[in-house]
């Protein structure tokens, strides 16, 4: 993964607001393509998504990624970085709006 990204996602406060924390359980409510997910707040102040999709193929986990980030993603930016492996894509993701810290996840998707 890239130095100068992983380096900006480390020093990045992250804040888990009540709202974020909805809108990640909302946006896994009802959906038929995934198998399970669990949702893990790290101490580093991390949020870990690990989701298991009944039939991984990239194009779906990009597909699903990018849609959970236009639902849950603040306005100010969103970043992110991708490591893909052998059935399974990883992500580093950052979001923050213009009035709160931001806040960091580490997602999988197999």
């Amino acid at each position: 993964m890239d130095t100068n990204f992983f380096k900006m996602f480390q020093e990045a406060k992250s804040h888990l607001e009540l709202g974020m924390s909805k809108d990640i359980q909302a946006f896994f409510e009802g959906r038929n393509d995934i198998k399970n997910h669990t949702i893990e707040m790290k101490n580093e102040g991390i949020i870990f998504i690990n989701i298991k999709l009944y039939d991984f193929s990239r194009k779906l986990s990009k597909e699903l990624f990018l849609e959970f980030v236009g639902f849950v993603g603040y306005s100010r930016y969103n970043l992110f970085i991708n490591e893909n492996e052998e059935n399974i894509d990883r992500y580093l993701y950052l979001t923050k709006s213009s009035n709160i810290s931001g806040v960091k996840m580490e997602i999988v998707i197999s």
